[in-house]
């Protein structure tokens, strides 16, 4: 790119970084053709120490300079997301986005991977699909979302909520869901794999087809559980009876409805 097409605020610094340059060429060019003990010499050295000076000051600015860059992006990112309902198949990979709050968003088939989510508030989120590998959810409000078929492998959830969530089918392996919450959930052919369920309340759930036979953690069932024969368990877990449970029809409810249902549930 030529600096006719840098941006306004950056071709300063680029002319400043050709100023040193010249400067630091100049002054060792003048050193080196004079003499050991010359007015030459000594200018020539001047020259290049105000070269290098002036380099070590336009380098701490461009660093300055991207810093803030980098925040203005972070914020810009931030207020797009707010502002969009419709995130269907978006990239964030590897972003950090703690504490965001995006309640009913579209996220079908995201790319979430490494994603920093820490703290945040995504109620009856549709994150169908979406790949959320080593993406980082501790203490994430997940309530009500939709889950299904979500590759989570690695990531981390503990203390997250995932009342009234739908994890159908989903990849939990390596997942850490330590004290998470999973109330009123699904979770039907979901492969758990070497999820870490310590401290993390089950009930009222729907298991029917998923894999816990090789999860870590004691499993703590804290309510009714509806599995069938295709139901695997850890070898030295002696699940309780299958019951029949009965949930709240959120997939026909909309945001408005979701976040009012949870509130007259939170203050019961």
């Amino acid at each position: 790119m030529s600096s006719n097409n840098l941006p306004t605020m950056r071709r300063p610094r680029a002319i400043a970084a050709a100023l040193v340059g010249a400067l630091v060429a100049t002054g060792t060019i003048v050193s080196l053709g004079a003499g050991t003990e010359s007015v030459g010499r000594d200018l020539g050295l001047a020259i290049l120490s105000g070269g290098i000076v002036g380099g070590a000051l336009v380098t701490v600015e461009g660093l300055l300079a991207s810093a803030a860059d980098a925040r203005s992006s972070a914020a810009s990112l931030r207020t797009m997301l707010s502002t969009t309902s419709d995130l269907n198949g978006i990239d964030l990979a590897g972003e950090q986005l703690t504490d965001l709050y995006l309640p009913g968003r579209a996220l079908v088939a995201a790319q979430l991977c490494g994603t920093d989510l820490s703290g945040s508030k995504l109620p009856f989120a549709d994150l169908r699909y979406a790949q959320l590998t080593n993406a980082d959810l501790r203490n994430a409000d997940l309530r009500g979302s939709t889950l299904v078929g979500a590759d989570l492998t690695g990531a981390k959830l503990q203390g997250a909520l995932l009342d009234d969530a739908d994890l159908s089918e989903a990849t939990l392996d390596s997942v850490d869901l330590s004290r998470a919450s999973l109330i009123d959930a699904r979770a039907q052919r979901t492969r758990f794999g070497t999820a870490d369920l310590t401290g993390a309340n089950l009930g009222n759930i729907y298991l029917e087809g998923s894999d816990l036979s090789s999860i870590t953690g004691r499993l703590r069932i804290v309510g009714p559980v509806q599995y069938d024969d295709a139901t695997r368990w850890p070898a030295s877990f002696a699940p309780p009876g299958s019951s029949e449970v009965t949930q709240e029809p959120i997939s026909q409810m909309d945001l408005a409805a979701y976040l009012a249902y949870r509130l007259r549930r939170d203050t019961e």
